[in-house]
């Protein structure tokens, strides 16, 4: 919220209907830093995210898919 890329990927906001991630520092790298702090891995968080709110979630630009991250 200090107008600084962010590390971890918690940070949305929406914009015209559609949540959009603010930038992620290194999002190439990013569920490894959320691994290291015990967070879970960010497609997970994203479903949270998506079923929590209505319309259009966007997926944030460089952030690999995971195939199947989320356990039951």
């Amino acid at each position: 919220m200090q107008k600084q890329p962010q590390t971890y990927g918690m940070q949305y906001r929406l914009d015209d209907g559609v949540i959009r991630f603010l930038p992620i520092k290194d999002p190439a790298h990013l569920d490894d830093g959320r691994k290291e702090i015990g967070l879970k891995p960010f497609a997970c968080y994203f479903d949270e995210v998506k079923s929590k709110n209505q319309g259009e979630v966007q997926w944030p630009d460089g952030v690999p898919r995971s195939a199947s991250p989320c356990k039951a």
